[in-house]
């Protein structure tokens, strides 16, 4: 009675501001911005993927995806499902990379969710919601920004969205380090990162 369904894990609150914790669905993540085709579609996950619902027996595929009635919420869209890798840095600052960091998402109702979009470290009624990776253009030399690109809202894999000076591979531990910020865990109320990671080798 104290848990998520299967499927489901406690790790975003209600909205910016708020405290009150919700079971978020895990969805299977895919790269969008808007260079990706149907990307609007994608943004609700990997269609083609299977999971199992709490209520079923066996997996199905389109299960995985944060449409009402699968791993969405009713009451709190529009959901997208946004790469959860971004909340498993440790508290040394450390991510881990397995065979899920790239795969592995989170339903994520991105209109709750506010940003610092006018750049004064606060986070307002006057900040604007977290956009839509669809309406994003892929991380570039052209994107250097806090929140110009789609790999400032985890809407990438984790090379995608990094500055790395190799390529990642499944068993690797990365050190993550924020521009201008002590924590590599800081992020704001409801999980939007606050700024672009840096990946370094160890």
């Amino acid at each position: 009675m104290n848990a998520c369904a299967p499927g489901f894990v406690p790790i975003l609150t209600a909205e910016t501001g708020s405290l009150t914790r919700l079971c978020s669905g895990l969805c299977a993540a895919v790269e969008v911005d808007n260079t990706k085709p149907q990307a609007a579609v994608l943004e609700l996950g990997d269609p083609t993927a299977s999971a199992k619902q709490p209520t079923e027996a066996t997996s199905q595929v389109g299960n995985a995806t944060c449409a009402p009635g699968k791993r969405g919420s009713v009451t709190s869209g529009p959901e997208t499902c946004r790469f959860l890798w971004i909340y498993n840095v440790d508290d040394a600052g450390m991510l881990a990379i397995t065979d899920y960091t790239d795969t592995l998402g989170v339903c994520f109702a991105r209109d709750r969710y506010k940003y610092d979009s006018d750049g004064d470290g606060a986070l307002t009624a006057a900040d604007l919601s977290t956009p839509a990776c669809a309406t994003l253009p892929p991380r570039s030399a052209a994107t250097p920004g806090k929140y110009d690109d789609a790999a400032d809202f985890f809407c990438q894999t984790v090379a995608h969205s990094m500055f790395s000076a190799r390529a990642i591979k499944a068993g690797d531990r990365i050190d993550v380090r924020e521009f201008g910020l002590n924590s590599a865990r800081a992020v704001n109320d409801g999980g939007t990162p606050v700024l672009r990671h840096l990946f370094s080798e160890l």
